[in-house]
């Protein structure tokens, strides 16, 4: 079976905190193309502007409260090319 190349995405984060180390750790377990944090409210504009500067094919909606579990991101991947 051939593998398909990775993918970057674009992870887009609505908050109006900083961002903490451990949070921006958790990162490291995407292919991450561009990290767009905004932090306009209410909620909704604030995630239409955050849309309007991905670049990549693929972006993720990460709140600034998640954090991945080991192997998310291999999971998830699968579904791209679907």
């Amino acid at each position: 079976m051939m593998q398909q190349p990775e993918r970057k995405v674009d992870v887009v984060v609505v908050t109006r905190k900083p961002l903490s180390e451990m949070w921006l750790r958790n990162l490291k377990m995407l292919p991450a193309g561009e990290l767009i944090v905004v932090g306009s409210s209410p909620l909704s504009v604030a995630r239409y502007e955050a849309i309007q500067k991905v670049r990549s094919e693929w972006f993720l909606f990460l709140d600034d409260d998640v954090y991945l579990c080991s192997g998310w991101w291999s999971c998830a991947s699968q579904f791209l090319s679907r």
